[in-house]
This record gives C-alpha cells, structure tokens and sequence, in this order.
C-alpha cells in the first residue's frame, strides 16, 4: 500500500510573525509563496506528522462567497478529520499531496493551485460562474490538536450565483450564510480567523 505523502514545512523554518500566536495575517500571495519556498517545504507520509507540531503541513483553504448576495457556502464538518466533525465550516481545504506537483519544474504555487483545482473538483459536483479567485493571506492556531500541524493559506473564490451549485457528499448540510449568521454558528476555528480576512 502506497502511503500518502503531503507538502509540509519545518515550523522553526517559518517567519515566526505566522507561528506565535493564534493569528490571520493579510499579505501578498507573492510573498507567502517567497516565503514558504525559502522555509523549504517537502512532503513527508503523513501519518508520521499528522501530530508532530514540529511540522506544519499547508492547507489551501478556499471561502466561497456569491458575489450578488454577498453570502458564503457553509457545511457541517465530516469526512476523514474526525477531529473535526458536526463543527461548521466555510472553507474547503485539504491536504497538498506528492500527486499534486507533477514535475521537478513545479514551483509552490503551480502546485497550491493544482491542489486547490483537485479539492473543489472533489466537494463539489457543480461550481459554476466563478468570477475570480484571490489570495486574502495566512492563518494559524495552535490551540486544537489539527491546528497545531497546519497552516491555513486563505483564497477567495466568488462566484456570479449560487445558482447550479451542487455540494458533494462530504459536504453535510450544506447551505449559504452571511457573516454575521456564520459568526453566530459553532464554527471550527479556522473559519473564524479566516472571516477576518472579509468582515463584513
């Protein structure tokens, strides 16, 4: 049996603004792709650090907004984290893995966004009208077990309508909220840092 390897970077090796507290740091996509690259990232099995804090494994984690409405897709916590589960969510994230980064040409960001374009292709069944994409920054805690082996690069992806969306299974209860109803909800912490990014 293969074992999966996912993209991680030494967390002594990280600019330590991102690492000492519970933090979502706007920047440019430019730097946090500089600065990721020249902390030297690597892909390790992932059993071997999914709970070693000494690592943290980077997690794209896309908010979808309807631009219109001004509303975002949200979902009640499932699949394989079961660290997770029955908490909501508006980001869909998941792991960078060895299959994600095609060639020794690759460089970090060709293989984020090709991780991205696989795990909204998996969530979702239809994600029609996208009208853009764009980096918002970085978030991390270390107050959860799942937060202390990851860090969150934040994208928004806002589509024209929500119309003709269709969620995957992985996708419990899904539906679509303002801020201020997601800020009322029992959202994982990830999600909160993240809203920072869009308040309002």
């Amino acid at each position: 049996m293969v074992k999966e390897e996912v993209l991680c970077v030494l967390r002594e090796q990280l600019p330590e603004a991102w690492i000492k507290s519970t933090s979502a740091i706007s920047m440019e996509r430019e730097l946090c792709f500089a600065a990721i690259e020249q902390a030297g990232y690597t892909f390790m099995p992932r059993q071997t650090i999914e709970e070693n804090p000494r690592y943290k494994q980077i997690i794209p984690y896309v908010i979808v907004r309807e631009q219109e409405t001004f509303t975002f897709a949200s979902y009640k916590r499932g699949g394989s984290e079961s660290r997770l589960h029955d908490l909501t969510s508006c980001g869909i994230g998941g792991h960078i893995g060895r299959n994600d980064a095609l060639g020794e040409c690759d460089n970090l960001e060709k293989i984020v966004n090709r991780s991205m374009k696989r795990e909204l292709t998996e969530e979702f069944v239809i994600l029609p009208s996208i009208e853009s994409l764009s980096f918002l920054g970085v978030i991390n805690e270390d107050e959860t077990p799942v937060g202390s082996v990851h860090l969150g690069l934040v994208f928004l992806l806002e589509i024209k309508s929500r119309q003709g969306v269709v969620p995957g299974s992985e996708l419990k209860e899904f539906t679509w909220c303002t801020w201020d109803e997601l800020k009322k909800m029992n959202l994982e912490l990830w999600s909160h840092l993240a809203l920072n990014f869009v308040e309002g």
